[in-house]
């Protein structure tokens, strides 16, 4: 007798269950490799697919190089002393690419192995590579490439020492205002700025002719008088830059002078509250507004473009500030680009004006039209003068707290810039320090503008 699960189904009979007999497990794994190999072979036509494909570097190459030409331009470099000496269109089977050559003679003040570091800490953000290599005793070559393509050669060229017998200070004192010219013995490299009259502020010489002096300011000695400058003391403010996140760096600085101006990035995850901590502690805070590079994009989260129209800059300006309590200014995080573009400027400007804020153009590029806009607008402004720590090595941020030194008693006042950084912080105490042993009082920017 058959059992009654066991029974097989009659066709078409309602309520009965067809039993079916279960697939082997070979069948299933031989079905499971098919799939497999099947895969396998879609991704090996896909792959040689894409690298049967012409590969095109031009335009990122493009804008890679002007990218370091501008990097150069904002770190200490003027603009006369870069030069691209080639720039060619390179294949290699169906990949493009450009190829430039740049030749960069370097003021004193600007270290090559300095530059050399920032441009490998600037293009790895680019996914590109940065080898350097010494091409004598006074060239430092950088070779900067993406993948193995090499798109650009930049050789950093340090000045060569000045001969031993030179008199440097009697030329540094014509460039003092108010000093009397010295005789034939001026020094050659200060010709043109002594001759080009007093220098005030806003003018380009009264600021790229630091690069190299610090030995003739310091030559000057303590015959140095501010008050043929200004009257009183002469005045320098620091902002420092990118704040808005919590710890030991920002704890470190805020445990300074509260003479420091403290500008913060709006979406920074502390921004607020790092704001209403330094203001309770009587420092002066700005809004640190990212604005478009020349790579493009807005800079940071919450930036502005050029592309925006004024409403949509209106929108991201007003939620900055409001991100940034009690800001009393701005001035610009990265924007080599949007500071270049007048009608941008004058968009971002007029939203600043009506909130009663002023503005300090940050200079990141040399080609900057942010403090024309801005006066010819009536807002409240100034320009930063020195980079303090563009290049993170104390050495060099004690070279350029000098320079700032000398630039406000040359001019009666000056503005310098660094950033939350654990290299800046430890050093911001002995560069206050320094900064009122010299006779030169440090103030809130604030009172700098105008």
């Amino acid at each position: 007798m058959i059992a009654p699960d066991e029974q097989s189904p009659t066709p078409g009979e309602p309520g009965r269950v067809t039993h079916l007999p279960p697939h082997s497990w070979t069948s299933v794994v031989l079905g499971l490799a098919v799939v497999l190999l099947a895969s396998v072979v879609c991704v090996l036509i896909l792959v040689r697919y894409l690298g049967g494909r012409p590969v095109n570097l031009a335009d990122y190459t493009a804008t890679q190089i002007r990218a370091l030409e501008d990097l150069l331009a904002s770190n200490g470099v003027p603009r006369s002393a870069i030069q691209r000496t080639s720039d060619e269109l390179r294949r290699d089977g169906e990949a493009r690419w450009r190829h430039a050559q740049i030749e960069v003679e370097l003021p004193a003040t600007v270290s090559a192995e300095g530059m050399a570091k920032l441009m490998r800490k600037e293009m790895t953000l680019y996914n590109a590579g940065v080898r350097e290599e010494h091409v004598g005793t006074a060239v430092l070559g950088v070779r900067v490439s993406v993948g193995e393509r090499e798109f650009a050669v930049v050789k950093l060229r340090s000045p060569s020492p000045a001969p031993p017998a030179r008199p440097v200070a009697s030329g540094a004192l014509d460039r003092v205002p108010g000093a009397a010219p010295s005789a034939s013995t001026e020094a050659p490299e200060f010709r043109t700025a002594a001759r080009a009259g007093p220098l005030r502020r806003g003018e380009a010489d009264a600021r790229d002719s630091f690069a190299g002096t610090e030995t003739a300011f310091a030559d000057a000695g303590d015959g140095f008088d501010a008050k043929t400058v200004k009257d009183g003391a002469p005045k320098v403010a620091i902002i420092v830059d990118d704040g808005g996140e919590n710890g030991e760096v920002t704890d470190l600085i805020l445990s300074l002078s509260p003479d420091l101006t403290i500008s913060i990035l709006p979406n920074a995850s502390s921004a607020a509250r790092v704001a209403e901590r330094a203001r309770a502690l009587g420092f002066e805070v700005m809004l640190h507004m990212p604005m478009e590079p020349n790579g493009g994009g807005p800079g940071a989260p919450g930036g502005i473009t050029t592309a925006m129209a004024a409403a949509e800059i209106r929108q991201l300006t007003d939620e900055a500030l409001a991100h940034v309590p009690g800001a009393a200014g701005a001035n610009n995080h990265t924007g080599s680009k949007f500071t270049v573009d007048e009608a941008a400027m004058q968009r971002f400007l007029e939203v600043l004006k009506e909130h009663g804020h002023y503005f300090v153009d940050s200079r990141t590029t040399d080609a900057t039209k942010a403090y024309e806009v801005a006066r010819r607008l009536e807002v409240r402004a100034a320009e930063r003068d020195v980079f303090l720590d563009n290049d993170p090595e104390p050495a060099s941020i004690r070279r350029q707290a000098q320079l700032l030194i000398d630039a406000a008693k040359a001019q009666g006042f000056a503005i310098g810039i660094c950033h939350f950084r654990p290299e800046t912080a430890a050093l911001l105490g002995e560069i206050i320090a320094e900064i009122e042993a010299s006779g030169v009082e440090l103030v809130h920017v604030s009172e700098l503008v105008h």
